[in-house]
């Protein structure tokens, strides 16, 4: 703690990275109150606007679905962002093992970033599912890498790079990035 104390008088990046870390906590904390006012008018106006207790209904409904699209979507991009990191966590992995000096490394540190890179794939397959589940297409050359592809295929930085190309072009495919 006094070391973190004394590199935010210090540093000016961490002392700037700390502070915008607080910044969204400071927003969420006024912007919470001023939402709840503005759900409260919403619902006083559609009230007014509908004296009719089945248009009202027919009116929250209608903000209900609203609702659950929008919180479809947000979950949706979540899971895109986790299986985008997984993906990249995967090249990594594999890049730290063909990166490593086989000869001075211990046995345990191999078995470590193989039980981490099979750990990956596990995520990464169970992602693969939650989007079937959800009718976002995953292609089958991504589904077939990532059931083929093992630590052990990695010899040199080169097949790492190769591989890590060939994830971020599918990537590029799935997701329509330009």
């Amino acid at each position: 703690m006094n070391s973190e104390l004394r590199l935010f008088f210090k540093s000016r990046y961490y002392r700037k990275a700390r502070l915008l870390t607080l910044k969204p906590i400071i927003i969420g904390w006024i912007k919470y109150p001023f939402l709840c006012i503005k759900a409260v008018f919403k619902v006083i106006k559609i009230i007014i606007d509908n004296p009719n207790r089945w248009d009202r209904y027919l009116k929250f409904k209608e903000i209900e679905h609203n609702n659950k699209i929008e919180e479809e979507r947000q979950e949706n991009t979540i899971l895109r962002i986790k299986f985008i990191g997984e993906i990249f966590r995967l090249s990594t992995c594999a890049f730290a093992h063909c990166s490593d000096d086989t000869t001075n490394t211990a046995e345990e540190d191999n078995k470590t970033v193989q039980d981490e890179f099979n750990e990956i794939r596990e995520n990464i397959k169970n992602q693969i599912r939650e989007f079937e589940k959800r009718d976002i297409v995953v292609p089958n050359k991504l589904k077939t890498i990532i059931e083929e592809t093992n630590l052990d295929n990695f010899t040199d930085l080169d097949d790492c790079q190769e591989f890590h190309q060939k994830l971020k072009s599918i990537l590029h495919e799935m997701f329509g990035w330009e």
